[in-house]
Formats: C-alpha cells, structure tokens, sequence
C-alpha cells in the first residue's frame, strides 16, 4: 500500500507542473484546485490504479521532489506549454524503488483538463523488477 500512496504523491507533482497543449495561454495558476485523476492502463503488469482526488494549492514556484525522491530530469518546453519529468522515489517501508516518467500537458486556458502519460518502473531492494506500467492520465477539476 505505501508504494501506491507514493505513486499517487508523485503524480499530483506531475500534475501540479503539468505544462500546456498547443495555442493554448498556459499559466502556473490555471492549475489549482480538486482534481479527479482516472488512469488508463495502456501496457505493463503493474495493475490498474484507482482513479484518486489530488488537491492541488500551486503557487507557481518550481517544484521540489516528494520525500524520498529526487529528479533525475526536470525539462520545460520552450513555450512551457509541455512538462517531462522523470522522478526516482525510494519507499523503505516497503523495500521498493520507483522510476516514474511522465509527460503531461494542459489541454484547454482554463487548466480545468490535463492529460498526459506516464510510465513506471518498480524495483524491489535488490533491484529485481517488481512491475512495470504505462498509463493514460487524465486530470479533471472538480
């Protein structure tokens, strides 16, 4: 359950930090408030994930890696329209590893749409594969 609960903490940063679709006038604070997250598995074994509520309080400061988790890259379009994170988070309650790259984008000016994909790799602490998933994510204010 703790690799889960981290899973969804990483992808409300993915989320906060999210960057826009084309023609689109994208601003950090468009980006605020309750978000329904559905994903969609698209391939791997690491299961399906429940859709989540993420409450989102962005100040438009650049953001800094959950607890137990570093970037190893953090790459803004040109226009900052487009995010691509990728993000490894260590769970020692649970002797796992995650690696988690996602790239998301707003999909309209009022920020109330996100989407994007995001693709996880889990290790157990000898660093054998635990699973791996690709998922569709798509965040929806409430």
């Amino acid at each position: 359950m703790q690799i889960v609960n981290k899973i969804f903490l990483v992808l409300s940063f993915c989320l906060i930090f999210a960057g826009c679709g084309e023609n689109i006038d994208c601003r950090f604070s468009d980006r605020s408030g309750a978000y329904l997250t559905s994903f969609t598995l698209v391939s791997g074994n690491c299961g399906e994930i429940p859709s989540t509520l993420i409450n989102i309080d962005h100040d438009g400061s650049e953001p800094t890696p959950p607890d137990g988790c570093i970037y190893e890259t953090h790459t803004w379009s040109g226009d900052q329209c487009e995010l691509q994170t990728v993000q490894k988070c260590i769970v020692a309650s649970d002797n796992t590893s995650s690696r988690t790259t996602a790239i998301t984008q707003q999909d309209d000016s009022s920020g109330d749409t996100i989407s994007g994909t995001i693709s996880m790799e889990i290790r157990n602490n000898d660093n054998s594969p635990k699973c791996t998933g690709t998922y569709n994510v798509l965040y929806e204010r409430q």
